[in-house]
């Protein structure tokens, strides 16, 4: 048996046959728990000795089946990969079809169907046929995680590979190996490289870049090793001692090169284990016993059988569901204007029609998608039973689910992000800072001041950020404050530009006092106007201990010539003014005009702090009526703009205003360094 991605089907093989006798394969709806189709397993007919059904009679049936969980597409993402010249996106069951016992038959095969074509046509849906070597004995098969090797056991002592693509594309050329394993009972592979191989008293631990004569194995002549499951590197192998079983756990043993080693003595189970499989989060086991048709279930973390669940006549093969959830992308907390995003996982993504999205909860749709994830922004705070409902291709609910949003405030966030900053760091410097900042963004909200909150949470997500990557261990606790701080950040980032965007050369750099510089801007309006309708672009370098906003205004000290000056907070200003004709201005820290004139003209406007050449300052309009303009800013800083003989940086900024007194900035693009001059 094998279910489909996101188990909405189960495929099983008729190993028995129907009366009349029949080569198929039955598809069962899990959901509704109903048989929705029977599917061809082979193209080759019955032959005539098959007259009652069973292999005993002669007649053909299907041994093993296995679902590849990768489609078949170009561009895989992990863990599967793409496929030798296969492209379809299709998804595939991989059959084995041993030969009669009647001696004229010796044609064994693997036949390749499309799992969802199988759904519409289950009488036509096999795409090709891998044939085996004569007198092969196919039983059980496994796919690699990534989906592009399908291995099959054969009974005479052989393990096929198979390339998964070369079986749609090429057949006959699709088997890549074979390992020879003389008593082999079983195997399992969880990477696609390391095999896990029962002979009938051994288990072995190779790898297809060796030979079995060079695996490591584990050896009893007690056991008789039937099957085996592998719960990450452990091997949980199937014993049948005749009227009772046992679960051994086999580890690995770095001392000895990774030979098998028992990790324990052995758990009872029923008679003639067959089948084991494990549920989605690893913590229970489930074994078919087929003498006493049942099923034990053992909890992997005390190593017990915890149940005994009775089933049908002689169970074997076993598969279990994995769960279908339906949760928030990474938050289940949010604010307004911040979109959250939900999937639904589990899901067969082949097999979904479409799927209705309620973020309220209240049987409105506000969308309706194809695929299993998407994104809503709530507009308020508030908490809200989100739904999704996911309907199949004909219509039927494959799943309904609610799960609750709640969508805070900024500052009831912030106050959740001191919380979790409290618990992620022991008493530290790095804590205090990180409180600080948030108790700052607090102090701005209550008053109304975004763009300080903004700065503050800012500072604390640049902080957060570097911590969480310098540790060794991942803190859970430090991840969450920092998810919080960056969706704070993202509710209080400023709304889009209106008046265009600004783009700065050289973004950084330095220059001596007294040394020409020149500072590129170019302003772009958005779609639709011209940048004629600019009133004006300003180039600003601020001092990064000051914001040039506030009332400090730091002048040079009287009576000297300004070499041991306190540096202004803003050391330049200057100013592109759009009209007929155009003009440069330079501005005091106060945005006083200090003074104008045309670019090309021989005037060098001053402050206490710069330069503006006119000479060499220009401008250029993409066109008359383009969308852009860039102005070259021809500057150099004298020494007011440096404290004594060190160095002082700045933040390069720019901002724009319109004719409609719009007004967007200042915006920072760079930072700029102004070094004292060096005598020889």
């Amino acid at each position: 048996m094998a279910l489909t991605p996101g188990g909405r089907y189960a495929w099983i093989t008729n190993t028995r046959g129907l009366a009349p006798p029949s080569d198929n394969l039955a598809v069962i709806d899990t959901l509704n728990q109903i048989p929705v189709a029977v599917v061809n397993a082979e193209t080759l007919p019955q032959p005539p000795s098959c007259a009652t059904g069973g292999r005993m009679g002669g007649c053909r049936h299907p041994a093993g089946i296995a679902i590849n969980p990768c489609p078949a597409l170009a561009n895989a993402v992990l863990p599967c990969a793409a496929r030798n010249g296969d492209t379809s996106g299709s998804v595939y069951a991989y059959v084995t079809n041993p030969p009669t016992n009647n001696p004229n038959d010796t044609t064994a095969s693997v036949t390749v169907i499309d799992v969802n074509a199988a759904l519409t046509y289950p009488s036509s849906s096999i795409v090709s046929t891998v044939l085996l070597p004569a007198g092969s004995l196919p039983s059980q098969l496994a796919v690699t995680p990534d989906g592009t090797q399908v291995w099959v056991m054969d009974d005479t002592g052989l393990i096929w590979v198979i390339d998964t693509g070369l079986a749609i594309t090429s057949p006959n050329t699709a088997i890549l190996s074979r390992l020879l394993f003389p008593q082999l009972t079983a195997f399992a592979t969880a990477d696609g490289t390391n095999i896990w191989v029962t002979e009938s008293s051994s288990i072995i631990l190779t790898n297809l870049a060796m030979t079995p004569a060079f695996g490591i194995a584990f050896r009893t002549g007690t056991a008789n090793f039937v099957g085996v499951g592998l719960l990450g590197s452990q091997a949980w192998v199937l014993s049948d001692l005749k009227s009772a079983g046992q679960v051994i756990v086999f580890n690995t043993d770095p001392s000895c090169g990774g030979c098998p080693v028992v990790d324990n003595p052995g758990i009872p189970v029923g008679g003639f284990p067959i089948g084991i499989a494990f549920t989605s989060d690893r913590t229970l086991a489930l074994v078919t016993n087929r003498a006493d048709n049942t099923v034990s279930v053992i909890n992997t973390g005390l190593r017990a059988v915890v149940a005994t669940i009775p089933t049908g006549s002689d169970p074997i093969g076993i598969a279990i569901q994995g769960p279908v959830s339906y949760t928030p992308s990474g938050r289940s907390t949010g604010m307004p204007s911040v979109p959250i995003g939900f999937t639904v996982t589990g899901a067969d993504a082949s097999l979904v029609g479409s799927v209705n999205w309620e973020p309220f909860g209240n049987t409105t749709v506000v969308q309706t998608t194809s695929t299993l994830s998407t994104s809503y922004t709530y507009a308020a705070p508030g908490t809200f039973p989100a739904r999704v409902t996911v309907l199949d291709k004909s219509g039927a609910t494959l799943l309904t689910e609610t799960v609750p949003i709640v969508v805070q405030s900024p500052l009831q966030a912030i106050r959740t992000a001191e919380g979790l900053s409290n618990l992620a760091l022991s008493p530290s410097s790095l804590q205090t800072s990180l409180l600080n900042d948030l108790s700052g963004a607090y102090a701005a909200l209550e008053v109304g001041n975004r763009s300080a909150a903004f700065n503050d949470i800012n500072l604390y997500v640049n902080q957060l950020t570097n911590y969480v990557k310098s540790l060794l261990t991942p803190s859970r606790t430090a991840t969450a404050a920092l998810a919080e701080g960056e969706a704070i950040a993202a509710a209080l980032k400023p709304p889009l530009p209106i008046l265009g965007a600004g783009q700065l050369a050289p973004e950084g750099g330095s220059s001596a006092v007294g040394q020409p510089v020149t500072f590129t801007a170019k302003w772009t309006v958005p779609d639709g106007k011209s940048w004629r309708s600019l009133q004006h672009v300003d180039l600003r370098l601020v001092a990064k201990e000051g914001d040039g906003d506030d009332d400090l205004r730091r002048v040079a000290g009287a009576g000297g010539d300004g070499n041991n000056a306190t540096p202004l907070p803003i050391a330049l200003w200057a100013r592109f003014n759009v009209g007929e004709p155009s003009t440069f201005q330079l501005l005091d820290d106060n945005e006083n005009v200090v003074g104008s004139g045309e670019p090309g003209s021989a005037h060098v406007l001053e402050t206490s702090t710069a330069k503006l050449y006119l000479a060499d300052s220009s401008f250029q309009g993409s066109g008359p009526t383009g969308p852009s303009v860039t102005v070259n800013f021809a500057v150099s800083f004298a020494p007011g703009a440096i404290r004594g003989n060190a160095a002082q940086p700045y933040q390069s900024q720019l901002l724009a205003s319109d004719v409609l007194q719009g007004v967007q900035g200042p915006d920072q693009l760079g930072h700029w360094t102004v070094r004292p001059v060096h005598h020889d």
